[in-house]
């Protein structure tokens, strides 16, 4: 058994509120040592996701959706733009066991 199964098993005899402790600190210790995967985002994201529900759409659906689109909707509707919620999102500071969480760069500055 790897020690990631025996976490997991300790982890269904936690009561709720224990297991979701323990899930943000392990969601902590990713974002300390950098092992968070994030998908990458490429041009062909929309056309794929098109394709694999293409049956599933109406008629009048636009064939000409562009990545910048959903932006200019947003915009319409009196929403955030992606870059006032991105600047809103890199404000935010989470406090761990009343210590903050650095982020990767402020970190690496200090050592």
């Amino acid at each position: 058994m790897t020690l990631a199964e025996t976490i997991y098993h300790h982890s269904l005899h936690l009561p709720e509120q224990a297991a979701q402790e323990a899930l943000d600190f392990i969601e902590f210790l990713e974002q300390r040592y950098g092992t968070v995967q994030t998908a990458s985002k490429s041009a062909g994201d929309t056309e794929a996701f098109l394709a694999a529900v293409a049956g599933t759409l109406g008629d009048d659906f636009p064939d000409d959706i562009e990545d910048h689109d959903d932006e200019e909707i947003h915009a319409k509707d009196g929403e955030l733009s992606r870059q006032e919620a991105l600047a809103r999102l890199a404000e935010i500071r989470i406090d761990f066991g009343g210590k903050p969480i650095t982020d990767r760069e402020e970190a690496n500055a200090r050592r």
